[in-house]
């Protein structure tokens, strides 16, 4: 997480007290699965006096289209923040002195089990990040396809 888009936000150094806190929920019906997660990480830096946080949601629901098929989708919303008295050290001295970052992100699926030991799957994702930071923002499409066999 910093100035160069892509820097992944966990990391950066120091010594930091760390509080996490995570709820989730799941239920069926027929053939149909619903899940809503959330979470808040929030890391104190003891050096500067300094904080960062990760908060989200996600609601995803799948649907068991046949014996062996399910499709599968999700939403998610991602908040990444950087306290305004962090001064960026460490690794990163250039990392502006506050940044907000807000990740969307929606997922499509296919998975299906040909046989006991092969299956596949298709998932289409797009996520877009949206920051307060000029270079921050990205759009990200995504197409993946998997084929796994046990031996």
């Amino acid at each position: 997480f910093g100035g160069t888009p892509g820097l992944v936000f966990d990391l950066r150094n120091g010594v930091f007290i760390s509080k996490v806190l995570r709820a989730g929920v799941s239920w069926g019906i027929g053939k149909l699965h619903y899940s809503l997660d959330a979470f808040d990480s929030r890391r104190d830096y003891q050096l500067d006096n300094s904080e960062d946080r990760t908060r989200g949601v996600t609601a995803a629901v799948t649907y068991r289209v046949a014996p062996k098929t399910s499709a599968h989708g999700s939403l998610g919303l991602n908040r990444n923040e950087l306290s305004s008295t962090n001064s960026g050290g460490g690794f990163f001295p250039t990392l502006p002195k506050e940044r907000e970052d807000d990740i969307y992100t929606l997922t499509l699926g296919v998975d299906h089990q040909f046989d006991p030991d092969l299956s596949g799957a298709v998932t289409y994702q797009h996520q877009q990040r949206d920051s307060n930071v000029a270079t921050g923002d990205f759009t990200e499409n995504r197409i993946t396809g998997t084929v796994n066999m046990t031996f």
